[in-house]
């Protein structure tokens, strides 16, 4: 097995009023599901102007678990090539494939009876609530619609007050808070670089208390215009390591997967994984 850290974001999900859910006989969440998926079918989604494919691995009475796929061609300068392990035969892999494509694809497990969604978090598929509702509106003819979108930390000093090792603050400077904050001297030490923003990591002292932590927040909050970013990294007394963005204040839990060459067991540990993770309170 090998152990990887990855990032899980909640979402708010359950069905709207629509066209034929106008309130007469409201329609649950996992009755709208029921009408636009089934078990073990694909479905192809444009949102964006990019197209996007939804698997869906389980559908149950009381949850959805499924992937959210993309293409994601490789440039011929990336180098890769496949190797024939009988032969020793080398070729520049190619994307390029009537039959085939690459894609990159993260899971989501929506949880009919909470009305809530969690999903693995992927650099290259970030709005798979806005993804998953195109779907249900496309696959149901305008008919059906549902609300995705993601929780929000409710109580972000509360929230930062778990993370207790290992504190780093990463902030990302705005364009006009250069005359407030700069780094005049270290450009003039770098040969006088001139610069436009910046952006800084720093490790926090162990002595760092809490209520200083949310000094800095406040900071933010009275003074928004001069950040483009504003993060606290670190670990919880459990040992995983958390995220908390100052500025999106996302809720997002971080959890290490035991992946194993077996992809079956894979999607049941994440599975489990995403369905526990929706009972972790702020």
């Amino acid at each position: 097995m090998n152990g990887i850290t990855k990032t899980i974001k909640f979402y708010k999900f359950e069905a709207l009023p629509s066209l034929s859910n106008n309130g007469i006989t409201p329609m649950t969440t996992i009755e709208v599901l029921n009408a636009v998926f089934a078990i073990g079918e694909s479905y192809n989604v444009n949102y964006d102007k990019e197209m996007y494919t939804i698997d869906i691995l389980e559908l149950t009475p009381n949850y959805v678990f499924g992937k959210c796929a993309k293409e994601n061609e490789l440039p011929i300068t990336t180098f890769y090539q496949t190797r024939n392990k009988h032969t020793n035969k080398t070729k520049p892999y190619s994307s390029i494939s009537p039959d085939t494509q690459l894609e990159v694809y993260t899971f989501f497990f929506i949880d009919c009876c909470m009305n809530r969604m969690s999903a693995l978090q992927h650099k290259s598929i970030t709005k798979i609530q806005n993804i998953l509702s195109a779907a249900i509106w496309q696959l149901s003819k305008g008919t059906l619609e549902v609300f995705c979108a993601p929780e929000r930390i409710k109580d972000i000093k509360h929230t930062a007050a778990k993370i207790k090792r290992n504190r780093k603050l990463a902030v990302s400077f705005a364009p006009n808070a250069i005359s407030k904050y700069n780094i005049d001297s270290l450009s003039k030490e770098l040969g006088g670089i001139k610069y436009d923003s910046f952006s800084i990591e720093l490790k926090l002292s162990p002595t760092t208390t809490d209520a200083q932590v949310n000094h800095i927040y406040d900071n933010y909050q009275n003074n928004k215009e001069s950040f483009n970013g504003l993060k606290l990294i670190g670990k919880t007394d459990a040992g995983s390591e958390e995220t908390i963005d100052f500025i999106e204040t996302l809720f997002t839990h971080s959890t290490n997967f035991e992946i194993t060459e077996d992809t079956i067991k894979n999607y049941d540990i994440i599975k489990k994984k995403l369905s526990e993770a929706l009972s972790i309170e702020q």
